[in-house]
């Protein structure tokens, strides 16, 4: 950080074609190395004047100061002559300030690099020729340099004072002219460097030695001085702020002696000025500076009394609450009261006059707003606000200063009258200019109920080309009824037109195309545009207890305004409420979220195990204040007919035609092993499963043999899965995907089993994961986007992503993984069950969805290994407390698979929990 001595050049250097700032520096330190060598000193000088430039101007656009400063120390321990070392010892800090911004930005730099540079550091200086007169200030840069190093890794403020004290002690013992250059090359570097996320502490180390020096010797020069910086720096507030240090330094240092009446009106004029500074963010650190030099002034000899009339200014108009809290010094108020009601009298009558004109304000405002009424422009209402706000504040303001101070004035009984007489006024005006802003702010209603329609045109990625019209009927008794089965889309049309219904239900089970209907409705009534639909994904919510809806409009990019503004324009709405099994919740969402406020209709879908046993479900799904017989509907969707079977599988052979992954291009071909191969017809008629036995059902047919007798669910989940990691394994070998994963689909099949055990026994369907949150820490395991492997190995696995949040393609997929984690845990324990079962997470949580049972069921039926081991855990709970979790498990899925009890003790056995109604 030294100075450099003016250098004349005749020519300058010709850059070899490169537009790289690097390139040029490292060019120019290779021509001063050859001219060095060669003794050329005119070539010397010459670039020795182009790297200095250089340096200045492109400093701080260095990608890659590290190889430049190595570079420049070699130059440095080959050179003899002191002059150019000083030169090249300053250029090398330059570059050391955007080491250490960069640092500062998350840039890291190897230990063994720094210490390199220390020890060449100590190789110049133990060569500098010391009978040379620049020896001292040649040793100086080099300590600097060895200073800037030092703090390369730190934010210690003890390293940073030792390197200001270097700078400030150096800058003392120079002379005028030369210090001036110095601080303005300095200056000029650190306003190239600095940034908004820089720690300040260089330049308020520059600020104040450089502002040190020009006040002690031209002290009748403050104000210019401070503004000369000020607009250097383009009102950088460090600068100012530094300022402000060194007046008070300079009143503290001339208290006993007379000051010219000149230097303190400079003085006081200037800290008026301040006083009101509001330029930029931190303006009101500056603000809070002055504040703090008036409190001091008034401890030292000889204050400065105007100072007080400062204070009061800033006491009655100061705004910022931090700025507020130093102005409310009661020790200095209690000190200074007689002094301050001297001072009162300074700024009294240019007070009476601003709260004279204040007090008309108020009623000109209500004037103007009545008179444009919800015509009023936005800008203006802002202005309002702030000028409603500013009288509210001062009048507090100056009350409670006047009690502090004991000033009894005709302005304090002014502004009694302004509060008291006002007070309603300025509340109706403050209504209206809310009602106003709710009105007119943000877009209008026709472009936010726009902006809903574009969203779910643009968001549409599903191809509903393979969409087969569901079916359903009003009461779940009449399932298998046809003369009670109905049109899906004729019933929701029906619904929709209905002024009395206000709520529906749309009920199936597993898999019977709940999620995808939703979708598909929202897409077909955004081309009708005869409501506004608004789709609803419960388990992507974060607070669907309460506020379900303004999450998905903020997803939208609504501000709370607009929200407001959609809610009081009370245009109709279709909420489609997806997912409501999923948040393992009973609650009435109706009246939770506050729906009754809205104008809208609720569409809810839920699966119809979650309702079993509970006869009264309905109060779930629609306020207790409408008459249910009137305004709720219920449609149970029913399993597909032969119908939408051989439909589908056209739809699907006809879309695929071109697909060579997809070997059976004739869907009647399909149809017929379907028939054929025992127990795929039964499970055909759901549609999720339909959708995934047509993508391995060629597989099925190449196994006949295997399966002899009839395919189970868990069958059909197991090559589905199996397909699955295949295909990912295949596609990441033909897109040359760089793994060093030897076994791709073991890893696929890890991740999964793990990924679903956790989400289940954290009670979770979707995961959302944020790479910055802390919150998401547990879940790195899976989602961290920083490791490859674990990226590469997600996306092999049928999990979709939405925005931020992640989970299974179907909510089946995930409790499948779940039971055969479960599974391979239990199959792991020895013949006598051991401590492994505390940590299984069998004995984390009791099992109660449905589908899980399902899986369960299907896996020990004809498994007596399994089933024994179920028996021991059983067992096992009559002596030991931490098993009753998984013994509650284990007899709740024995009691679903039928295994018959008939002979066993089940004395002192632990099963809280255990549910023997599960119907499956």
């Amino acid at each position: 950080m030294g100075c450099s001595s003016s250098i004349t050049t005749p020519n300058s250097i010709q850059f070899p074609n490169s537009s790289n700032s690097d390139k040029n520096t490292i060019y120019l330190i290779q021509q001063m190395q050859s001219a060095l060598n060669s003794g050329d000193i005119q070539k010397q000088r010459s670039v020795l004047f182009d790297l200095n430039k250089n340096a200045l101007n492109s400093a701080h656009h260095s990608t890659n100061p590290s190889q430049i400063i190595s570079k420049l120390l070699e130059v440095l321990q080959t050179n003899l002559n002191v002059n150019i070392s000083v030169q090249l010892a300053h250029i090398s800090q330059l570059f050391l300030h955007q080491i250490y911004f960069q640092n500062q930005n998350g840039a890291t730099i190897s230990q063994n690099e720094i210490n390199n540079w220390k020890q060449s550091v100590q190789t110049v200086k133990n060569g500098l020729q010391r009978n040379n007169l620049d020896y001292l200030q040649a040793e100086f840069e080099l300590e600097c340099i060895e200073a800037v190093i030092n703090i390369l890794h730190t934010k210690s403020d003890h390293s940073i004072m030792d390197y200001a004290n270097k700078i400030t002690n150096y800058v003392k013992t120079k002379e005028k002219n030369e210090l001036t250059q110095l601080g303005k090359n300095i200056i000029t570097n650190l306003k190239n460097n600095t940034q908004d996320k820089t720690n300040p502490w260089i330049l308020t180390v520059i600020t104040n030695y450089y502002t040190q020096y020009l006040i002690q010797n031209q002290p009748e020069e403050i104000d210019a001085i401070i503004n000369q910086i000020s607009r250097e720096h383009k009102a950088e507030w460090h600068v100012i702020y530094g300022g402000i240090d060194i007046i008070e330094q300079y009143l503290e240092d001339n208290a006993q002696n007379q000051m010219k009446d000149q230097q303190i009106d400079q003085i006081v004029k200037l800290l008026t000025t301040l006083s009101t500074y509001q330029e930029g963010s931190n303006a009101w650190k500056i603000r809070n500076r002055v504040a703090q030099l008036c409190i001091r002034n008034s401890i030292v000899k000889k204050p400065v009394d105007q100072l007080g009339g400062v204070y009061l200014n800033m006491a009655i108009k100061e705004e910022n609450k931090q700025v507020q809290i130093t102005l409310q010094n009661a020790e200095y108020i209690k000190k200074q009261k007689q002094k301050l009601k001297e001072s009162w009298q300074q700024v009294k009558d240019a007070q009476e006059q601003e709260l004279a004109e204040q007090t008309n304000i108020i009623q000109q405002i209500w004037q103007q707003l009545n008179k444009q009424g919800e015509k009023v422009a936005q800008e203006e209402i802002e202005q309002y606000k702030l000028k409603l706000q500013a009288i509210k504040q001062q009048s507090y303001t100056v009350q409670q200063l006047f009690k502090q101070i004991d000033i009894k004035s005709n302005i304090f009984s002014n502004l009694q009258s302004i509060t008291e007489k006002q007070q309603d006024l300025l509340t109706q005006i403050q209504q209206r200019v809310n009602k106003i802003e709710t009105l007119t702010a943000g877009r209008s209603v026709k472009e936010l109920t726009q902006i809903i329609y574009d969203y779910y045109i643009n968001e549409n990625q599903r191809d509903f080309n393979l969409y087969i019209p569901e079916k359903g009927v009003f009461d779940i008794k009449n399932i298998n009824n046809k003369d009670f089965i109905k049109d899906v889309d004729s019933e929701i049309q029906s619904f929709i037109k209905d002024e009395q219904q206000k709520s529906m239900l749309i009920q199936g089970g597993a898999g019977t195309g709940k999620t995808l209907y939703c979708q598909h409705l929202v897409q077909q009534i955004i081309k009708l545009r005869q409501i506004i639909p608004i789709y609803i994904n419960l388990p992507l919510m974060q607070n669907w207890e309460k506020f379900m809806l303004e999450e998905t409009l903020q997803s939208m990019k609504f501000t709370e305004i607009e929200i407001q503004k959609l809610q009081d324009s009370k245009v109709q709405l279709l909420l489609v409420i997806d997912g409501y099994d999923e948040i393992r919740s009973y609650k009435c969402l109706y009246n939770t979220n506050n729906l009754l406020n809205w104008n809208c209709k609720t569409i809810f879908t839920c699966r119809s195990q979650h309702l079993i046993g509970d006869p009264n479900y309905v109060k779930y799904f629609i306020s207790s204040k409408f008459d249910r017989s009137i305004s709720f509907k219920e449609i149970v969707l029913i399993p597909f007919d032969d119908n939408q079977i051989d439909d589908y599988l056209q739809r699907f052979t006809e879309s695929n035609q071109n697909n060579t992954q997809i070997p059976w291009k004739d869907w009647n071909i399909y149809k017929n092993n379907i028939v054929i191969i025992p127990g795929l017809y039964k499970l055909v008629s759901n549609p999720f499963i339909l959708s995934m036995i047509v993508l391995v059902l060629p597989k099925f047919a190449s196994k006949q043999e295997k399966y002899k007798n009839s395919i189970l669910l868990l069958d059909l989940y197991q090559e589905f899965v199996k397909w699955w990691f295949e295909n990912e394994e295949e596609r990441m070998y033909l897109n040359n995907v760089q793994t060093d994963i030897t076994n791709l689909k073991q890893e696929f099949e890890d991740y999964a089993l793990r990924l679903a055990t956790k989400m289940m026994n954290a009670v979770k369907t979707a995961v959302e994961y944020n790479q910055n949150d802390p919150k998401s820490t547990s879940w790195k395991q899976f989602f961290d986007q920083n490791n490859t492997r674990t990226t590469t190995i997600r996306r092999g696995v049928p999990i979709v992503v939405n925005q931020n949040f992640y989970c299974f393609i179907h909510k089946s997929i995930q409790e499948y993984f779940a039971v055969c984690d479960g599974l391979r845990q239990i199959h792991q324990l020895h013949h006598k069950i051991d401590d492994k079962l505390l940590n299984c997470s069998f004995n984390q949580h009791l099992i109660v969805d449905k589908g899980v049972f399902e899986f369960y069921k299907q896996s020990i039926e004809n498994n007596s290994e399994l089933k024994s081991k179920l028996f021991a855990i059983i067992e096992l709970s009559k002596t030991q407390n931490n098993v009753s979790i998984a013994a509650a498990n284990a007899i709740t899925i024995l009691n679903a698979a039928n295994v018959s009890f008939r002979n066993c003790d089940f004395k002192n056995i632990k099963i809280p929990g255990a549910n023997f109604y599960v119907q499956l």
